[in-house]
């Protein structure tokens, strides 16, 4: 039976899930994507990533459909060099921010503002974050950026930290954002309804995607909504329980190609 995958699209996290913690891709992957597009699949890439950093992993896959970036605040056509939707942080997230500042004043701080990074508070996770991807990025005040459009705040620290801060965050009961851990040294604040499903939804809707025939794929807590959202999700082995629990297929661990185990379980599917 031949296999045909034409109108389903395919959406993988990067970090963790596509690519190994050393920014590896296993070849289990690569081939099994080649077999996912040449059946007629469309695929992307959902990550908390800016359009900048996320660039190199969209080219290296070949993928052939907008970015879900910034966990899902925005969808980035590369071929158009244009945001097709976004959403932005409310001005009372954005003095939020320099209260949670002033409560944790050693946590690293990033401003994701479209294209610019802005480091409001430096941390040895910062500097690791923006030098191991080379990242353009300035030094700024919370008042210098005030007026810029927010898509995301980062704060890379040490999980503790980032606990810490959370707990202070939740205390706030802020309406128009929310926190979510992308990683254990990586707390992103976000704004209300923003996550990768509901950019998921936005995406199949202008692509008219059927929902039930989109695959997602995802390592860690901000993956929930968009594995829950598609037409059947998974989650490699290793991930957190919370994020197994979302899923319809459990596939290997990333390092062993948990992309490619995916394709190979929806493979199976269509010839059952």
């Amino acid at each position: 039976m031949k296999l045909d995958f034409t109108g389903t699209l395919l959406v993988s996290d990067i970090d963790g899930t596509m690519i190994t913690r050393d920014f590896k891709l296993p070849e289990l992957n690569k081939k099994a994507l080649e077999r996912y597009r040449a059946a007629g699949g469309k695929f992307t890439v959902a990550t908390g990533r800016s359009m900048v950093s996320a660039r190199r992993y969209y080219d290296m896959l070949e993928t052939d459909m907008p970015a879900i970036v910034f966990n899902g605040a925005g969808l980035y056509d590369y071929h158009a060099e244009k945001f097709l939707w976004r959403r932005e942080l409310s001005r009372d997230t954005k003095l939020l921010c320099r209260e949670l500042l002033a409560a944790c004043p050693d946590v690293g701080m990033e401003i994701h503002s479209g294209a610019e990074l802005f480091v409001i508070n430096d941390h040895k996770r910062v500097r690791d974050h923006v030098g191991a991807e080379k990242l353009p990025h300035r030094a700024a005040g919370l008042d210098e950026v005030m007026g810029k459009s927010w898509n995301k705040v980062l704060f890379p620290s040490e999980h503790e930290e980032l606990l810490r801060l959370e707990a202070i965050y939740k205390e706030k009961r802020h309406a128009n954002s929310y926190v979510v851990l992308s990683s254990p040294i990586y707390l992103e604040l976000l704004p209300s309804g923003v996550n990768k499903g509901e950019a998921l939804r936005q995406l199949a809707e202008a692509y008219d995607i059927d929902m039930k025939n989109t695959y997602a794929i995802g390592d860690f807590s901000n993956d929930i909504e968009m594995i829950k959202a598609a037409g059947i999700g998974a989650a490699p082995e290793g991930a957190p329980p919370e994020v197994k629990n979302a899923a319809d297929y459990i596939a290997a661990p990333c390092e062993d190609g948990a992309v490619g185990d995916f394709i190979a379980y929806l493979e199976k599917s269509l010839t059952e």
